[in-house]
């Protein structure tokens, strides 16, 4: 162990061990028993090539079920029947996110696990054609609903198509093969920096030892290379950018989206523009149920990139049918121009407010929640400032702060619009 330090009012140990690998350590009674383990590795999306899509999108079905070399899953988990054990794998955009639970007792099992696929994946063929198949046929089934395009499809569109964010299509997912999947993950895996988080009902000590006598024992590791943060938002669509669904003749969705800004440069900003969001989701609720009558239920919602400073969104969105679009936008138009005009009014804050704080409270209730958190925070200590600050920074907004967000962010000339609609039936010959 070359490095041991203490986070004492989050209740956090740090640890660098002399080969490069980090640890941080929550020890925690709120479930007992239960212990979660993450393992990050390598740059994730940003680290992927910026000229194709690469076959990340198979490493969830494909990389654990590869097994390791000396073991295939089937005889992996028959050695193992009797630990509790579980591995994931999980494409994050600054990480591959390895994660495990385990029983307390069972950490050093897991541990174990967890190492051997860092050190020893098999990568194996018949595990990633399956992954491809699966893969393949859900997307043909995503075409079935505008919603399932839409999820489909968002992200990265709103990444301006960049191929490390876009949903692949059909012919990506046919023409990709297993070494295009071990060529991009492999890398990471045999040399790149390696962070270690541990979360639950572990004592401190245990928890160096175990990890000591695994990830800790490695090879050294070299340093990360920089990472670029060079996230993009499309630019923006007066007519909305159209996509097809197979679904309903009667089924839509439209979306309107603007550009915001990353998590970091203003956190509190970030929180204001999220109850902005939730204000704005009330209120086009009430415009298009309880003035237009439409069922469908509208939403909107924020996201702020933790990697680059200049990146994030709000957007709104509703199922609607296609002749409804119209009506959709210009109710949007509405709501934008009065939350721009004037501040809202202090119920109407406390009641968009008020769930998002007992939400977070909640959620700080779980060892899930502090594991998100707290994985790279050696990396990036600001996540640490994520906990402690979220709570005050919501009791904090004042409507005006509100009122300054529309007027900042919710600018027609920068809104990138888009809809999901039924495709044109073929006519029938006569």
């Amino acid at each position: 162990m070359a490095a041991r330090s203490t986070v004492d009012d989050l209740g956090v140990t740090n640890v660098r061990f002399a080969n490069g690998v980090t640890l941080t350590i929550k020890p925690t009674q709120l479930r007992a028993g239960q212990v979660l383990i993450s393992v990050r590795v390598g740059q994730g999306r940003f680290g992927l090539p910026r000229d194709r899509v690469s076959p990340v999108w198979a490493l969830p079905g494909s990389f654990v079920a590869g097994g390791l070399k000396r073991y295939s899953i089937d005889n992996l988990q028959k050695l193992m029947a009797d630990k509790a054990w579980e591995v994931a794998l999980r494409t994050n955009d600054d990480d591959f996110s390895l994660s495990g639970e385990a029983r307390s007792g069972d950490l050093d099992s897991e541990l174990q696990i967890l190492a051997a696929y860092v050190t020893e994946p098999a990568f194996r063929p018949e595990a990633f054609a399956q992954a491809r198949t699966a893969y393949a046929t859900s997307l043909k089934s995503s075409a079935s609903s505008p919603s399932s395009v839409l999820g489909r499809e968002l992200y990265g569109r709103l990444h301006d198509s960049d191929p490390r964010w876009r949903a692949p299509t059909p012919d990506d997912v046919a023409a990709a093969t297993v070494e295009q999947e071990q060529a991009v993950f492999a890398p990471a895996l045999a040399a790149g920096p390696l962070d270690v988080t541990i979360v639950g009902d572990i004592d401190v000590e245990k928890a160096i030892q175990s990890v000591a006598a695994t990830f800790g024992a490695l090879p050294p590791r070299r340093a990360a290379a920089p990472l670029v943060a060079d996230e993009r938002f499309p630019a923006g669509t007066p007519a909305p950018v159209r996509l097809d669904h197979n679904g309903a003749e009667n089924q839509a969705v439209a979306v309107i989206a603007w550009p915001t800004t990353g998590f970091f440069p203003d956190m509190r900003q970030q929180r204001v523009i999220r109850v902005l969001a939730e204000i704005f989701s009330q209120r086009l609720l009430d415009e298009l149920r309880t003035r237009e009558g439409i069922t469908y239920t509208p939403g909107a919602s924020s996201y702020a990139s933790l990697i680059t400073p200049n990146y994030g969104f709000v957007y709104a969105l509703a199922q609607i049918p296609p002749d409804k679009i119209d009506t959709f936008y210009a109710q949007v138009g509405g709501v934008v121009a009065d939350l721009a005009a004037k501040p809202v009014s202090q119920e109407e804050l406390d009641r968009a407010r008020g769930p998002r704080i007992e939400d977070i409270q909640r959620q700080q209730q779980t060892n899930e929640y502090w594991l998100s958190l707290l994985a790279g925070s050696q990396q990036d200590p600001r996540l640490l400032d994520v906990v402690r600050t979220t709570i005050p920074n919501l009791k904090s907004i004042t409507p005006e702060d509100v009122q300054k967000a529309a007027q900042l962010w919710l600018k027609d000339a920068t809104a990138y619009r888009l809809i999901v609609m039924p495709a044109a039936k073929a006519t029938p010959t006569p």
